[in-house]
């Protein structure tokens, strides 16, 4: 019997004009595996070598305040990990975006087995996207994604998160990201009874989810709202945020990305970034 996987497969190359394969059949032909998650830092999620992690995370940020509890990524940014993303984002091929978003489930799921914590207690929440770049697009990539990890994980999905017009980050550099994101992201009071129900339930850490991690600057706005919402809903509530994204661009530099996360941005002129200088964050040169 043909499964469903073939079958929107044969549409999307048939009937779409798709060229190249889905990612599970890009995977097993080039033998891919997961990232080494001994090699990436638990707190950061940078690039680590043996031994170079503790219970503070990584000598880039084992003494600076992080928009984030822990984070994880599935890989670098390079071949069929990217060519996934971009097919996803770009091409609305969803059969790719599940595959990759379910190999990052799996790795999520490992993560959450061995901190003792059931599925049930945690919830992935992908960052949004506005209507109007989801009706461009065609797609809404991070929540094919979020799927994908649930279906994998067992974890729940959570829309809890909204967002307001910005420019696209493509082409922005790392500074105008930063202030592109600023304020890009809030959490509606239409959704904030269902976060209170969350909190007030089982609920035990709360995965933020993006695609490509390049600067940081959209998972940590994205963190920074969720966790201001939690606290105004239930004081110091004990819930952990993630930060996750499949693909780190630039993930074999130290850090992880453009973004060195210790001290302080500073743009050009000298200015500090109050919602970036809270979050211990600065650009790296």
């Amino acid at each position: 019997m043909i499964g469903f996987g073939a079958i929107l497969e044969s549409v999307e190359t048939e009937l779409l004009g798709r060229e190249g394969v889905s990612f599970s059949v890009a995977a097993k032909r080039v033998d891919w595996e997961p990232e080494d998650q001994t090699c990436v830092c638990w707190r950061c999620a940078g690039s680590v070598g043996e031994f170079e992690t503790d219970g503070d995370g990584c000598a880039t940020c084992r003494n600076v305040k992080l928009p984030w509890d822990r984070a994880m990524r599935l890989g670098a940014y390079e071949g069929i990990v990217r060519d996934a993303v971009l097919d996803l984002k770009f091409r609305r091929w969803r059969l790719s975006g599940m595959q990759i978003g379910k190999a990052f489930g799996v790795e999520i799921g490992q993560r959450i087995e061995a901190m003792g914590l059931k599925p049930s207690e945690v919830v992935v929440v992908p960052i949004p996207m506005t209507h109007r770049r989801r009706i461009r697009r065609g797609v809404d990539h991070t929540l094919v994604l979020a799927r994908g990890v649930s279906a994998s994980s067992g974890v729940g999905v959570a829309r809890w998160i909204r967002a307001r017009n910005r420019a696209e980050q493509i082409g922005l550099s790392a500074t105008d990201r930063i202030k592109n994101m600023r304020g890009a992201f809030f959490v509606p009071g239409s959704v904030q009874k269902g976060l209170a129900k969350g909190l007030k339930s089982e609920l035990r850490a709360i995965v933020v989810l993006d695609d490509v991690w390049t600067t940081g600057a959209t998972l940590t706005e994205g963190c920074r709202v969720l966790r201001r919402a939690i606290r105004g809903i239930s004081g110091d509530n004990q819930v952990e945020i993630w930060g996750a994204s499949v693909a780190m661009a630039g993930g074999e530099r130290k850090g992880g990305s453009e973004i060195e996360v210790k001290g302080k941005l500073s743009s050009k002129g000298g200015e500090i970034d109050p919602e970036v200088e809270s979050c211990g964050l600065t650009l790296r040169s």
